[in-house]
């Protein structure tokens, strides 16, 4: 098994338009009904799922799961869930809504949640005893991650005509896939035996070469957390020397880079778009003490607060998923409430149109490890 180098060079992130494009701007921003944190997706017409909570301080209150619409409608799924919370929620561009529920009676499984109206529970496979299913493809395509025999998570995809397919792990505790795009790419995090170089690493998982780690900075460790269809793919690498985190951007070319242009403030990539543009969290991985970003190749990091109408109300903290057409889900607090938004940018490139071409920033690892 041949291992991996490190390599730390000067070098910059630069994708080069095939056709010219301008600045984002911001034409509007709204506040969804929908509730914070990381239970949320957004699809390419631009419907946002979600969970909101239902009742009063006398009554209690329960969760439900429900789809925003890009008209503002809201469409709720369930019935109130008073046991059970939402860990992740996840839909594709068909309208299927995948989620992952914890409490009794089984204590974590996935449902999905069809268009027509009709559901679908996603066998647990209770000898392994617990499925969190994280994302949902074309196809209804779910991966996730599912207790191993051995003990650990080992990620997985699953399909309804041929079930679960388990990708393995790099010998460690184990794995956890969190995103996948259109041609079956899978994305995620493996841990590493003990006493390894990094106790973690990023990987990409293919048929065609099974699991490959994309590498970490010296001693530290990486996380992959979405890829799109032009196999670039964002996540997060911590530093050894610091623990710091930083946003990172990788394709096979030019290897894992930090996102050009960017400050030198903690920062974590959590979407990337068909026009290579990432979205995120920096300057804290605190979300109260932090701000949204949007990083393009042509202007790099920007606070999204600074795109925003003055007569929004409410400062951005994160900024959880981007689609094709600019629309931008994520967290906003306004004084000491937390709230959901969905932000419409203008003057978008064409997908495909931005291609990666890299010169001057900063290389974190410039080869891969096959298993």
């Amino acid at each position: 098994m041949p291992k991996a180098t490190a390599m730390f060079a000067i070098a910059a992130v630069v994708l080069c338009p095939l056709t010219a494009a301008a600045a984002p701007i911001a034409t509007f921003i709204e506040r969804l009904d929908l509730y914070v944190f990381g239970r949320l997706s957004l699809n390419e017409h631009g419907d946002v799922a979600g969970a909101f909570y239902v009742g009063d301080d006398i009554n209690g209150y329960a969760q439900m799961v429900a789809v925003q619409s890009i008209d503002g409608a809201l469409h709720a799924l369930t019935k109130p869930q008073s046991e059970q919370s939402f860990d992740y929620i996840a839909h594709n561009d068909d309208g299927t809504v995948l989620v992952t529920m914890s409490g009794p009676p089984d204590g974590l499984n996935a449902t999905l949640y069809y268009p027509d109206g009709s559901t679908f529970d996603i066998d647990p496979l209770t000898q392994f005893g617990l499925n969190a299913a994280m994302a949902i493809g074309a196809n209804n395509v779910v991966i996730g991650a599912i207790a191993a025999p051995g003990g650990g998570l080992e990620a997985y995809r699953w399909m309804a005509d041929s079930g679960y397919t388990l990708l393995g792990d790099m010998g460690g505790y184990g794995s956890f896939a969190r995103d996948i795009n259109d041609h079956g790419t899978v994305v995620g995090v493996a841990e590493l035996p003990h006493g390894s170089e990094h106790d973690q690493v990023a990987f990409r998982f293919t048929d065609a070469d099974g699991m490959i780690s994309l590498g970490a900075p010296v001693g530290g460790r990486s996380e992959a957390t979405a890829v799109n269809n032009h196999e670039v793919i964002v996540g997060t690498t911590r530093l050894a020397e610091d623990f710091t985190d930083r946003a990172f951007i990788y394709d096979d070319e030019h290897g894992m880079q930090a996102l050009a242009n960017s400050p030198d403030v903690i920062s974590f990539a959590l979407d990337i778009n068909d026009n290579n543009w990432v979205v995120g969290q920096a300057g804290s991985e605190k979300y109260w003490d932090s701000f949204g970003f949007l990083w393009t190749p042509e202007d790099g990091m920007i606070d999204l607060n600074t795109l925003v109408p003055e007569s929004f109300i409410g400062t951005i903290r994160t900024a959880t998923a981007i689609n094709n057409a600019g629309v931008i889900i994520g967290l906003a607090i306004d004084g000491n409430t937390a709230f959901t938004y969905r932000l419409h940018l203008g003057a978008i490139p064409t997908p495909g149109a931005l291609w990666p071409m890299f010169g001057a920033g900063a290389l974190l690892w410039s080869k891969r490890r096959r298993l």
